[in-house]
């Protein structure tokens, strides 16, 4: 039984990464891209705006992997860790439920609202 539903997982899987993917940008859908908690060693997801007219969004770290969909000028995302090199970072956040990744050239910090004096 286990045998036969790991490998209809990994059809599933294979067919959802081959699949053809058709994306509008993330605002014109109501899309948000978002990660519900960090992975980077208990660190805590962080705040960033996308600064790019079209950001792609990858199902990896990468120019090579597949776009998934795009997100657009304005969009906060949060980002839970960023790899790579200096000049090639890629920002790991979650997009429809799944990890994906962005260019991190195209993000800038989002600034944070700052609580009034009292």
């Amino acid at each position: 039984m286990k045998k036969s539903v790991l490998k209809f997982k990994t059809i599933a899987i294979a067919a959802m990464l081959t699949a053809p993917v058709f994306a509008a940008p993330a605002r014109e859908i109501g899309i948000t891209a978002f990660a519900a908690e960090s992975t980077n060693a208990g660190k805590p997801a962080k705040d960033y705006v996308v600064t790019a007219d079209r950001l792609n969004v990858r199902c990896g770290a990468g120019t090579d992997y597949t776009v998934i969909g795009t997100l657009t000028k304005g969009l906060t995302v949060k980002v839970t860790a960023v790899q790579g090199e200096k000049g090639n970072r890629w920002a790991k956040i979650r997009f429809e439920g799944v990890t994906a990744y962005v260019a991190r050239k195209h993000l800038a910090p989002a600034k944070t609202k700052q609580k009034p004096d009292k």
